[in-house]
């Protein structure tokens, strides 16, 4: 008899615990629902950024008021690197993208910096005297561009082939001499060499 009084207290308090306890659950539940129906769906300025996606032919502006699409290029391989001054990881990996452009540039590679800097004529001159960048620099007017590529952190760099088709993207800076990159490089190079 004592242990069936001893087991009613237990069950009750039990079941107090339980009760609240898958109500408070209930009630998130519900409210993250809600939530979500009410969260603004995906940009769709943004692109899709994934090896494979085929990039659409997107136009650069340069300082000079110029501007540059994609389809211009004669490139086999093309590399999007946003990139900005203040920023030590961009200007850290900037000797080797340089060398990386010097290098293979007679070989179908081009580099298309896009400064992301406030003034970024003055950003791009001074930059490119001290590393000696001989690849074009662009800049990203109203941040059309950072929106549509979603850049969250520099640098941030998207290789693409002469259809545009999305081969890497690499966020985080690189030594973009390292051989096991190259070895990649020169196989997309090799690749455009054989589809035509």
């Amino acid at each position: 008899m004592t242990s069936e009084r001893a087991e009613k207290p237990r069950k009750l308090m039990i079941s107090s615990v339980l009760v609240p306890l898958g109500l408070i659950l209930a009630v998130i539940w519900g409210a993250l629902t809600v939530l979500k129906s009410q969260m603004a769906p995906r940009d769709s300025s943004r692109l899709e950024l994934k090896v494979g996606a085929t990039l659409p032919d997107l136009a650069f502006d340069q300082t000079d008021g110029q501007s540059f699409k994609l389809s211009d290029s004669k490139a086999k391989v093309i590399m999007i690197n946003f990139w900005a001054t203040w920023c030590e990881a961009c200007m850290e990996e900037m000797p080797s993208l340089v060398q990386l452009h010097n290098t293979y540039q007679s070989k179908g590679l081009e580099i298309y910096g896009v400064n992301l800097d406030e003034d970024p004529a003055k950003a791009i001159a001074a930059t490119s005297k001290e590393f000696e960048i001989k690849f074009t620099s662009f800049f990203d007017r109203d941040g059309k561009l950072g929106e549509a590529f979603d850049v969250h952190a520099i640098p941030l760099t998207i290789t693409v082939d002469r259809m545009r088709k999305i081969l890497e993207i690499k966020a985080g800076d690189r030594d973009w001499m390292d051989k096991s990159y190259l070895q990649k490089l020169e196989g997309w190079l090799q690749a455009d060499q054989a589809n035509r």
